[in-house]
């Protein structure tokens, strides 16, 4: 018999009880970044997402992918409205393939909102002097030689060079 005295719940199994949880977190993650961005312009920016795990990238992609865009502003851009919702998400390229998880949930991603890929490559040798000389406060002509070492030793890359 499948029926139950009045006030007796059936117990979720401990996996029905993840997925429970699960879902009462998402709904109410959402509810609160619709909350939010219908007054201010909201940014999320992750960083490092080629180290992602797969729940992570999931989550985010189902997240954002399912975002009704009327109900936070008039779009999912900053551009416009009172309100709205920007994702930020960077990756070392060379650390990702292109028909791996990461792209396959950008390109999920792309079908319900704007996706744009902005490629940062290796600084000049004259743009790491021009860095190099802002760092130190010295004029270019005085950290040449200096950036050029440093440009040899870091190929260009912007955070090799700052550190």
């Amino acid at each position: 018999n499948d029926t139950k005295p009045v006030g007796q719940s059936s117990r979720l199994s401990p996996i029905g009880e993840i997925g429970a949880r699960r879902n009462r977190l998402d709904y109410l993650f959402h509810v609160l970044v619709k909350s939010l961005c219908s007054t201010v312009r909201l940014v999320f920016a992750l960083d490092d997402m080629q180290w992602a795990d797969l729940l992570s990238i999931t989550v985010v992609a189902t997240f954002f992918g399912t975002v009704d865009q009327t109900s936070i502003g008039s779009n999912l851009g900053i551009t416009g409205g009172n309100g709205g919702i920007l994702l930020l998400g960077s990756y070392r390229d060379n650390e990702v393939d292109n028909d791996g998880f990461l792209m396959n949930q950008m390109k999920y991603l792309s079908l319900s909102m704007q996706v744009t890929f902005v490629s940062i490559g290796e600084l000049s040798k004259e743009s790491t002097n021009k860095m190099l000389s802002s760092m130190l406060c010295l004029p270019t002509r005085l950290t040449s030689s200096l950036a050029t070492i440093v440009h040899q030793k870091t190929c260009g890359n912007a955070m090799f060079i700052k550190e």
